[in-house]
């Protein structure tokens, strides 16, 4: 099982740049860059929950389950 961190979507949404969304959420700009390109090996849901209540948004708005 993968999942899809839904980030771009949701800065689209709450427009933000990843600088100034490292700085308010806690979270290193390069595991944002990674979220980005979706290019992670692997996520911490204490993150995400993090990006949760900044975008307030559920869990299911952030990720999504892919197929390998």
């Amino acid at each position: 099982m993968k999942f899809k961190v839904k980030l771009y979507e949701n800065i689209k949404k709450k427009p933000t740049n990843l600088r100034k969304l490292s700085r308010d959420t806690g979270i290193s700009r390069p595991t944002l860059d990674r979220w980005m390109k979706r290019n992670m090996k692997h996520i911490e849901i204490e993150k995400v929950e993090i990006l949760c209540d900044h975008f307030d948004c559920e869990m299911s708005d952030m990720l999504e389950i892919v197929d390998d």
